[in-house]
């Protein structure tokens, strides 16, 4: 694939001020920014051209290998986030360990039933939150068409996902939340 900027072939190696570096090659890593500030930024990326990284303190983002290694950790207040720092349990507390008593006796066989039953397919009930139409349609477009979707990344990854929605920023994550709780 020809570079963009002149054409030429790519070859992994970038120029930044001046010297000719070589980007890592690998799998994607997560990042985490834990400066001063509040609200949501972006960083341009080094590795893969018009690539934009949507930047929210002390919230987990991934980025590619060559990003983290050239950009990320040489700027000052981020960090990578290693795999067994990151937060295995979405609740957050460790689930305890549910013993397992098998019961003496007959133990019923399941009734299985001939008769085809016809699943609806889930429909959108974004309707009954109280959000702007704005909201609405970015959380459409973003996959999520009911409630108990928003809910659940809300619970099982503080919005991580939301969060991501271009568009959505944090007067609009509360206000989601606000209309979810109020449902």
């Amino acid at each position: 694939m020809a570079c963009r900027g002149c054409g030429s072939k790519a070859t992994g190696k970038v120029v930044v001020n001046n010297r000719t570096i070589t980007m890592p090659v690998g799998p994607d890593r997560m990042v985490v920014y834990e400066g001063p500030g509040t609200g949501a930024f972006t960083v341009n990326s080094l590795a893969v051209p018009g690539k934009k990284y949507r930047v929210m303190p002390n919230e987990p983002f991934e980025a590619t290998a060559g990003d983290v290694e050239h950009r990320f950790l040489r700027l000052k207040n981020f960090r990578e986030v290693k795999p067994q720092e990151m937060d295995q349990s979405p609740i957050g507390d460790e689930v305890p360990a549910i013993p397992i008593v098998e019961v003496p006796g007959k133990v019923e066989e399941p009734v299985v039933s001939s008769e085809s039953v016809e699943v609806p397919e889930p429909e959108n009930d974004l309707d009954r939150l109280d959000i702007t139409p704005h909201v609405r349609v970015k959380l459409e477009e973003a996959g999520f068409t009911r409630v108990s979707d928003l809910r659940l990344d809300i619970l099982a990854s503080n919005g991580f996902k939301i969060k991501q929605i271009k568009g959505i920023g944090p007067s609009f994550y509360d206000e989601i939340v606000t209309a979810i709780l109020n449902a």
